[in-house]
């Protein structure tokens, strides 16, 4: 058997008509507020006609600039009216009004009994709205998880016709080779550039989804900081050159010697996302890679310093701060011009956090741009997330 409200320590939310009972109203009308001026017609009325004439509105008003409760007899009607601001502490929500035809007429202690129910439903209808609000929530949990879950299993399903594609395309390549028809190669690598690029953007539409999901997996293991930049170089060149940029890297010798651990593939999946986007704005300049250390503790801890910088075109302070959300690049100019989804910075952003570390950026229009990555040289843990 289910309790009732008030057995459940819940009290019951006041209805207009119990306030019309208590204070012998002809009409009750409650006028909610969500922006700064009172609405034209009440929110809630009791009987339900919610339009009230010109005195009750005017009183309405001066109790929602005043705050304070007011009292109102019209002569010519002999109509009564009564109205009471609905506010917990200083929050104010609106205006409670109550219309009375004839004698007696309402006094001062009917204001105190108003106010009091006012702030009741005021307490309700903070209630309700916060009721609203997480079942609001609750559903878009709910449409996150299913749009989650949809990327993944699309995401499957393009990336298994897309890798046989580069695998057949890589064969045909080389029996090309082998017959003698070298003028059909540049036509297959454009094939494998625009296969790997959709499988670029599909993978780190998965990674997101699997982020998003808390399924993304930290594989931590000892890093040789020399094949982690030759990983990320290699796969970048290319893109960095087309450009007709130069690519320089500079690692410090310190980094060679000293232990390093972390998730290998996503440590390159960061350094490929920041080379590639240096390389994709950036026209015959040059972009530089830097791997450093930089002290994190009093314990001669250090962190690993991945800092990729660029010469190209720049952004503003309003567009930084817009560069590491999904789906969104600087512009919709830079989208139109340069391609892109916006999500390989949303996605480097999402590593580093799994990772325990951070990333900054520096950058100011047509002055380029410094990308800084910050990771702790000796994970604390290891594991998924």
């Amino acid at each position: 058997m289910s309790q009732s409200p008030e057995a459940s320590g819940v009290m019951k939310p006041l209805s207009l008509a119990e306030v019309a009972e208590i204070l012998g109203c002809s009409r009750v009308g409650l006028f909610f507020a969500d922006s700064r001026e009172l609405p034209r017609l009440a929110s809630e009325a009791w009987p339900e006609a919610r339009h009230f004439d010109r005195t009750a509105k005017d009183l309405c008003e001066r109790v929602w600039l005043s705050r304070e409760v007011a009292l109102e007899i019209d002569s010519a009607s002999a109509q009564g009216y009564i109205a009471a601001p609905v506010l917990i502490g200083t929050q104010l929500f609106g205006v409670l009004l109550g219309a009375r035809a004839g004698l007696p007429a309402f006094t001062n202690d009917d204001g105190e009994i108003l106010a009091a129910m006012a702030e009741r439903i005021a307490i309700d209808h903070q209630h309700r709205r916060a009721q609203e609000l997480a079942r609001a929530e609750q559903a878009a949990h709910a449409a996150n998880r299913a749009k989650s879950a949809f990327l993944a299993h699309i995401s499957h399903e393009i990336r298994t016709p897309l890798n046989a594609i580069i695998g057949y395309s890589e064969l045909l390549e080389d029996e090309l080779v082998d017959d003698g028809h070298d003028r059909y190669v540049d036509d297959i690598h454009r094939i494998q550039g625009a296969a790997q690029h959709l499988l670029g953007l599909i993978n780190n539409m998965l990674d997101l989804t699997k982020i998003e999901a808390g399924k993304m997996e930290l594989f931590v293991e000892d890093l040789a900081i020399d094949e982690l930049i030759t990983d990320a170089v290699t796969t970048c060149r290319p893109v960095v050159e087309r450009n007709h940029n130069v690519l320089t890297v500079t690692v410090a010798p310190e980094l060679r010697t000293l232990p390093l651990r972390g998730d290998r593939l996503k440590l390159t999946q960061i350094l490929i996302n920041l080379l590639s986007n240096a390389g994709k704005f950036t026209e015959g300049g040059e972009v530089r890679l830097m791997a450093a250390l930089a002290r994190s503790g009093p314990d001669d801890e250090h962190d690993l310093i991945l800092e990729v910088s660029d010469e190209g075109i720049g952004m503003s302070e309003a567009q930084i701060s817009r560069i590491f959300s999904e789906y969104t690049q600087a512009t919709l100019a830079t989208t139109s011009l340069y391609g892109g989804t916006g999500l390989g910075l949303a996605v480097t952003r999402r590593l580093c956090d799994l990772m325990g570390g951070s990333i900054q950026v520096e950058s100011a229009p047509a002055r380029g741009s410094t990308f800084r990555v910050r990771m702790p040289t000796q994970p604390r843990a290891e594991g998924s997330t």
